[in-house]
């Protein structure tokens, strides 16, 4: 009489480990490619705060006075330079940022500003925004008509009331 037979025999068990793993690596493939978009999308979050970190700090830098000229006077030129961006797991990310300035016609008119952020990848994102001097340059003369007399001049002299 033959003994029991439980269990797998050698071949058994090597067939099932292959196609255990035949299935897992297909598993891992699909979860891969469903998982490539987010990680682009996270790529373009990064460009998107780089670039709107420079819209914030040109806002900043030229709102008023000495600002309006900076922007006036970088009208017609293009500035280069990298930032370093964190990243969750791994070494911070160089993205290198393109500042260019539209030529102006007068120093009072709007000047547009083409921002672009490229990373190391080749993935870049541009952005054009538009900047409009909330004060003249300093030492900037309008030319408007002088009024024919000083409209706040008093026309008389002026009478004292005594309170009673």
């Amino acid at each position: 009489m033959k003994g029991s037979e439980e269990g797998f025999t050698l071949i058994e068990a090597v067939i099932v480990t292959g196609l255990l793993a035949l299935g897992i690596g297909t598993v891992m493939a699909a979860l891969l490619c469903a998982l490539r978009p987010i990680a682009d999308m996270e790529h373009t979050a990064t460009l998107a705060a780089v670039v709107e970190n420079v819209v914030t700090d040109l806002r900043a830098s030229s709102a008023y006075g000495a600002g309006t000229v900076a922007l006036a006077t970088a009208a017609g030129t293009s500035n280069t330079f990298t930032v370093t961006e964190p990243v969750v797991e791994g070494t911070p990310v160089p993205i290198a940022v393109t500042v260019t300035y539209e030529a102006q016609s007068q120093p009072t008119d709007p000047v547009n500003v083409d921002i672009t952020a490229t990373a190391p990848d080749g993935e870049s994102l541009s952005v054009t925004q538009r900047f409009v001097p909330q004060a003249p340059p300093v030492g900037y003369v309008f030319n408007s008509p002088a009024p024919s007399h000083d409209e706040l001049a008093p026309t008389a002299a002026p009478t004292m009331v005594e309170a009673r």
